[in-house]
């Protein structure tokens, strides 16, 4: 057909165009196997392609096999939320509200996604990517799962993505998620920490303020009484000196 060469392979049917373009086909694009038997292939007198398998014949027209599959949006279909005791503490949340908002306690989570369209899921390559952890997009598959461990507190958005081989478009949906702060790192707390060293700085500073008044008032203090006595001193020497020169005029009057 049109100079398309059409082998069959393990994962369905593969198209090998003239300029050397190759379009895979599954079961996403209506492929019922992919268990074909070898040789047992031929083409109608109308165009129609024949393949034999295992499971029984296959039957298509090329020119109505497109190698583009509409992608429907992913959905996440559930939440479970891991708790301290393996199963005992585990929360299920089935088609959680955008946004969702967890405990700082709640920060192991598993996330469950697929499409509404389950004729076109076996085609499709699903990867995620968590911002607010990287940047990288991994590989991911609807049974395993996407699993977030031990997730420090904080936003994140989950972006969970559909695509399939040789073809541009693609589908997204996106799980934006907080986990929030234990109750002593919130930021009224933080605040609160910050009045609280402020008191404390305040504190210490009025007390030093004090100690060194005091320090200063009690210097003062010794300082006048030192004054004090040495004034006391300088009198008391100047009465004995006037003393003693008034007794010697008397003693020198009665010489004479």
């Amino acid at each position: 057909s049109r100079g398309n060469i059409w082998v069959t392979t393990e994962q369905g049917i593969s198209m090998v165009s003239p300029t050397g373009k190759t379009s895979n086909f599954s079961k996403g694009h209506g492929i019922t196997t992919s268990d074909f038997r070898v040789g047992c292939v031929t083409r109608t007198v109308d165009g129609i392609m024949i393949f034999g398998s295992h499971d029984g014949v296959f039957a298509f027209n090329p020119d109505l096999l497109s190698a583009n599959i509409p992608l429907p949006s992913p959905v996440v279909t559930g939440v479970t939320v891991y708790g301290d005791h393996q199963g005992a503490d585990d929360k299920e949340i089935f088609c959680p509200k955008s946004p969702l908002s967890l405990s700082y306690a709640e920060n192991t989570l598993r996330v469950d996604f697929g499409i509404l369209d389950p004729s076109v899921a076996p085609a499709i390559i699903w990867s995620y990517n968590v911002e607010g952890v990287g940047n990288r997009w991994l590989p991911v598959t609807p049974e395993s799962g996407i699993l977030l461990r031990e997730l420090p507190p904080g936003d994140y958005r989950l972006a969970i993505k559909a695509s399939v081989p040789n073809q541009t478009e693609e589908a997204m949906t996106v799980l934006p998620f907080t986990i929030k702060p234990p109750l002593w790192a919130t930021w009224w707390a933080k605040c609160l920490y910050a009045v609280i060293i402020a008191l404390i700085i305040w504190l210490g500073m009025r007390f030093y303020r004090k100690r060194l008044d005091l320090e200063y008032d009690l210097a003062l203090e010794r300082k006048i009484l030192l004054s004090g006595k040495k004034r006391q001193n300088h009198i008391f020497s100047t009465n004995i000196i006037s003393y003693t020169c008034f007794t010697k005029k008397g003693l020198s009057f009665e010489a004479m």
